[in-house]
């Protein structure tokens, strides 16, 4: 996907600094739970579904940053300037 950083499993394990085989654990159970993907073509790992929507709800957990969203929009609307929360 883009702007997601694919990795492939040797670098999980240099990156954290972790055994093969817990390296193989870890990424086998946050698998199993959606919170990374798989990709077998390619043999690489990438952020799953279960973390966006975890993203998502958070988001909503935070009222304001919510409410302004609607009024960002209406700016970058009207200016055409790029605006964000």
């Amino acid at each position: 996907r883009p702007g997601h950083e694919r990795l492939r499993f040797s670098d999980v394990v240099a990156r954290l600094g972790l055994t093969q085989a817990t390296a193989h654990a870890i990424l086998t159970t946050l698998s199993e739970r959606g919170w990374v993907t798989r990709d077998p073509s390619t043999t690489t790992y990438s952020l799953g579904p279960a973390l966006a929507a975890v993203g998502a709800r958070a988001d909503l957990a935070r009222p304001l940053v919510h409410a302004a969203r609607a009024a960002i929009q209406q700016l970058h609307t009207e200016t055409g300037y790029a605006a964000s929360v």
